[in-house]
């Protein structure tokens, strides 16, 4: 299967822990690495790098590992779990994240929006 390789990294602020924004890169990223990122002045901090899963949602938004999904009401969390998975948030029962892309609504992300985790 081939698929579109991306990854985003979040941004924190150093000065009081809050999120800041995403930046996103691909695999031909210079071979730097990818902590040569400016961080605005030493103002925000990379917290962690998250992959594209390669599946979208029904209005063709992309999931990446950590974005937040809703399922028929059904809050998800996305996953690696040796294959792409939604981790329901009430139950933490897992399903495969393919099997739910065609009735599944992007709705934010763990960084942006950690209140949608309760």
């Amino acid at each position: 299967m081939e698929r579109e390789i991306l990854f985003r990294s979040a941004h924190y602020f150093t000065s009081n822990g809050l999120f800041s924004h995403f930046s996103y890169w691909g695999i031909n990223y210079p071979e730097k690495g990818i902590n040569t990122y400016p961080s605005q002045n030493n103002k925000t901090e990379i917290r962690c790098h998250e992959q594209f899963t390669g599946l979208t949602d029904k209005v063709n938004c992309k999931y990446f590992d950590g974005c937040i999904g809703n399922y028929f009401n059904c809050k998800f969390v996305v996953v690696w779990d040796n294959g792409w998975y939604a981790e329901f948030i009430e139950t933490k029962k897992k399903r495969n994240l393919a099997d739910l892309c065609d009735d599944s609504v992007h709705i934010g992300n763990i960084h942006d929006n950690p209140e949608l985790l309760k």
